[in-house]
């Protein structure tokens, strides 16, 4: 790998040698690793890099750092709509488990206006929400 002059090559190494550590449980290292691998060019390959980022601080409990991570992938990668629809729902998943309905309730709309098959769990997902608001203090 050192020997080629191959960028593209290089970071689906780096990506690889990532994967492991993140499988492994080894976060701060994948993060190392997934940070040389990210590119800027707005592909499925770098979307794929960026949430995986977000996921590894999502399995630290760096909720916030999450958060904002995985609002990165639909901001810097948009023709990604698979990762980027995934980062948005794991958003809103996490901003549910911290009672934080608001926050999830905007990205259900989000995702509600747009034409994927996700919108229909968004909707669901604001249909309960409007419905519980009274015991979740909206």
């Amino acid at each position: 790998m050192q020997k080629s002059d191959d960028d593209d090559f290089k970071k689906t190494i780096y990506k690889k040698i990532a994967d492991i550590y993140q499988e492994l449980g080894h976060y701060d290292k994948a993060l190392g690793y997934f940070g040389r691998a990210l590119g800027n060019t707005n592909n499925d390959f770098n979307a794929q890099v960026q949430f995986q980022i977000a996921e590894c601080y999502e399995s630290r409990g760096k909720y916030n750092n999450s958060i904002a991570e995985y609002l990165k992938v639909g901001y810097l990668f948009p023709k990604s709509k698979y990762w980027s629809t995934r980062a948005h729902l794991r958003c809103a998943q996490i901003f549910e488990a911290q009672d934080r309905w608001l926050d999830a309730k905007k990205i259900y709309e989000k995702l509600t206006s747009e034409d994927i098959e996700e919108a229909k769990y968004a909707r669901e997902r604001l249909k309960w929400i409007e419905k519980h608001k009274e015991e979740l203090g909206l």
